[in-house]
Formats: C-alpha cells, structure tokens, sequence
C-alpha cells in the first residue's frame, strides 16, 4: 500500500487531488519494494515543501525500477515524477512524464494503472488552462473504471474530474461531478477522501451562493475529519465557515 491521495494546501481553498492508487496488488522483492518506499517518502517530502529530495528520490526509485525492468515500478516512478512535476508548475514535462507512464500501463494492459495516468494528466491539462483536454482525459480515465467495475476507481476519477473544473473555473459543472463522487460511497478505507471531497463541495456550495447545502457539507466534512484526527481538514472547513456565514457549533 501507499499514498494515494494529495491535498495542495499552498491553495486556497487546499485542494485535493487524488494522484494514484493506494493498492498496488502485487507482490515484490526488496529492491522493488525499496523503491515503492522511496517514492512514499518523496511524496512525503513534497507535502512538505522539500521539492529538491522529492525529486531526487523519485530519480532513485526510477532508476532501481529500470535496472530491475520492473515497467509496472518503473510506470508508477514515472506517474510520481509528472505529479511532482505539475506540483511546481512545470505542466509540459510533466504531462511528458505521464505519457511515459501512461505508455508502460498501456502495454502491461494494467487498466486500473492506465486510467490513474490519464486522470493525472488531466489534472495537468486543467492545471495548465487546457479545458477540451482536460475534459476528454478526465472522462476516458473514468469511462475505464466504469468498464473495470472498480467503485474505488470511479470515486477518484469523478473527484478529479471535479477538481479539473475547479481548477478551470466552472463551478457549477464542478458541483455536478461532485455530487456524482457522492453517490459511489461508502468506499472501505475512503474515510478521509470523503472529508475532503465534502470539504470542497461546501466550498463550491459557497461560491454559488447556496449558504444552506453548504453549511451541512462542512458539517460533514468536519464530522469525518474529527474521526480521524484531521487537524488540517478541521482547520480548512472552519476558514471557509467564517467566510461570511456563522461559525461551525463547536
């Protein structure tokens, strides 16, 4: 297993971006699994702030993955590096590195894998005002998890899709696709992306005006993230609530 899930708190509101699959289903050896830590670590160095280590561990694992020709490591290596990528604001070459990966899934016929690197790529489309790209991108990743049947699946591509028209500035259409995210749960062990994807629907609610679905999204939001302990879930819900409505009860 290993992160799946990214929340940019650099934005206002943090926004979430579901990046790649928790559960990779496969078994390896120590060198690979070398590499599948050092890339848990790099997204740990981003969140952070740490872009330098970031990418010097994604190079790492890259690198260990290609001298093992492992594609499915090296595919997941190359996905970590374009979301690194579009993280800093350097959209061609990580929608390059997305393409590679996109390349070795699409050849090992690893769908659910496949439809995460078109999901990521249109997040970098959307990240760089590319709409019809980002769109299309977006729907074919969740077409594929549709045709899987993988519940999962679906929930973070429509959450990206979601994410893509935040990102492009068309609020009602991303207020559809969220309410789509909602229907698919609950997802076993997606406690905390359902915090956030509430988190965001409360802020989209806002920025349409709708102060009454909006208040019981960030209800609901803060109800899942004080479960977990989500210290910065709790503080983001709280910012938007003092954004011209009352405060949440305590």
């Amino acid at each position: 297993m290993s992160l799946g899930w990214a929340v940019d708190e650099r934005r206002d509101p943090p926004l979430p971006f579901a990046e790649e699959t928790v559960l990779f289903g496969r078994r390896v050896g120590a060198q690979q699994a070398a590499g599948y830590v050092r890339l848990a670590l790099a997204l740990c160095e981003r969140l952070d702030g740490r872009i330098d280590s970031a990418f010097a561990l994604i190079d790492d694992a890259c690198a260990r993955f290609h001298v093992l020709d492992d594609r499915y490591g090296e595919a997941y290596a190359l996905s970590q590096r374009g979301h690194a990528l579009r993280w800093v604001g350097r959209y061609e070459p990580a929608d390059r590195c997305l393409q590679a990966s996109e390349a070795l899934r699409r050849d090992l016929r690893d769908k659910r894998a496949l439809a995460m690197a078109l999901g990521g790529r249109a997040l970098t489309s959307a990240s760089a005002g590319m709409a019809d790209k980002a769109r299309t991108l977006g729907r074919d990743s969740l077409a594929m998890m549709e045709e899987s049947g993988d519940i999962a699946g679906v929930s973070v591509s429509t959450v990206n899709l979601a994410v893509a028209e935040l990102l492009l500035a068309n609020l009602p259409a991303a207020l559809t696709w969220l309410d789509r995210a909602l229907t698919v749960f609950p997802i076993p062990g997606g406690h905390r992306s359902l915090g956030w994807l509430h988190f965001i629907r409360a802020h989209v609610l806002r920025q349409l005006g709708d102060m009454d679905r909006s208040n019981k999204s960030a209800a609901a939001a803060q109800t899942v993230f004080a479960q977990l302990g989500e210290r910065r879930g709790l503080i983001a819900v709280q910012r938007i609530c003092k954004e011209g409505a009352p405060s949440l009860p305590a």
